[in-house]
């Protein structure tokens, strides 16, 4: 089964990283909600199921948290929710259980037969990069879709409104200046799952 998986589609993110870009989308009238149209028009159409990893309730590691879910995202009723297996207070530190991290073992598991997985979310140097990593060593096609990570504000935010289909990458694509070339070469360095330089 070919899947696209997003990643913690929570509001507090979403808030994060439209603050940081808000007048850029203010003053060009960009739309935060294009992040479903890429994600219709490249996957949804194109036969992928579609799937999304939210926290655990506090009470219930095996309840999705559906509260946190932004505005901004559309969950079609045919799409999948998956689970992180630990609550928000468990990875904030929040809890008297202190820090945790989610198993990507354990939500690659929620997803069966997986032969394609494509990813998107919060945050792509950590959560999103951990969990390609874990379906790259068990085999599993794997690849970041920058667009739909939270690299979508920045890129709209350079590059203007990020078209729906792209079927190559480049770093160029993603607004990327060449002062930040260093820094990206070493980032995907040895990660066959993010575009290369």
């Amino acid at each position: 089964m070919k899947a696209f998986l997003f990643l913690y589609p929570i509001r507090k993110y979403f808030e994060v990283w439209l603050k940081k870009h808000q007048r850029a989308f203010e003053e060009n009238n960009y739309d935060q909600r294009r992040i479903n149209d890429i994600i219709n028009a490249r996957y949804r159409q194109r036969e992928y199921s579609i799937h999304w990893l939210l926290f655990s309730t506090d009470e219930d590691s095996k309840k999705p948290d559906l509260s946190m879910v932004s505005d901004y995202i559309t969950i079609c009723k045919e799409d999948t929710i998956i689970v992180a297996g630990i609550s928000a207070r468990d990875y904030f530190g929040e809890s008297s259980l202190g820090l945790k991290n989610p198993d990507p073992s354990f939500i690659l598991a929620q997803i069966p037969n997986l032969t394609k997985l494509v990813l998107g979310g919060f945050h792509q140097w950590d959560c999103v990069n951990k969990l390609a990593e874990c379906a790259y060593q068990k085999g599993i096609p794997v690849f970041v879709d920058e667009d739909t990570t939270e690299l979508f504000f920045a890129t709209t935010y350079l590059c203007g409104d990020i078209p729906l289909i792209r079927e190559t990458f480049t770093l160029a694509d993603f607004g990327i200046s060449k002062n930040m070339m260093e820094f990206d070469r070493k980032m995907r360095r040895d990660k066959p799952w993010f575009t290369q330089i």
